[in-house]
């Protein structure tokens, strides 16, 4: 239903909404994020791992947690565009703890995205 109502709110030229996932990564294994990849919703070009070494591989999710996340999100916004950034190792540790504002700053100047401060929520646009 939400979704039905963004589509014809929509004009046709917008650009589609840019969901940014800071967690586990995503499991390339799973059907519904191999789904999303077939439809666009995900490309590699997209995912990241912070830092950018074997251990932080974004599409090698051991948890779990950003692949649930990224597939509730691709069944309720079937129309957005996933930013997968894995910052969360095997055990559940972020690494480093402080990191959060530079993965944001470096995807935002990577896709020339405005990002504004509102509140406790950074916007991105």
């Amino acid at each position: 239903m939400v979704q039905k109502l963004i589509r014809t709110s929509r004009s046709r030229h917008q650009d589609k909404v840019k969901v940014a996932i800071l967690d586990t990564g995503i499991d390339e294994t799973d059907e519904g994020i191999q789904k999303a990849f077939m439809t666009g919703a995900i490309t590699q070009a997209n995912c990241r791992g912070f830092p950018d070494d074997d251990e932080f591989h974004p599409l090698r999710d051991k948890v779990g947690h950003g692949t649930h996340s990224a597939c509730l999100l691709i069944k309720t916004a079937p129309d957005a565009v996933l930013y997968i950034a894995r910052m969360v190792d095997n055990s559940g540790q972020v690494h480093p703890i402080d990191n959060y504002d530079n993965i944001v700053q470096a995807s935002a100047r990577q896709n020339s995205a405005d990002l504004r401060r509102s509140g406790g929520l950074l916007i991105i646009k």
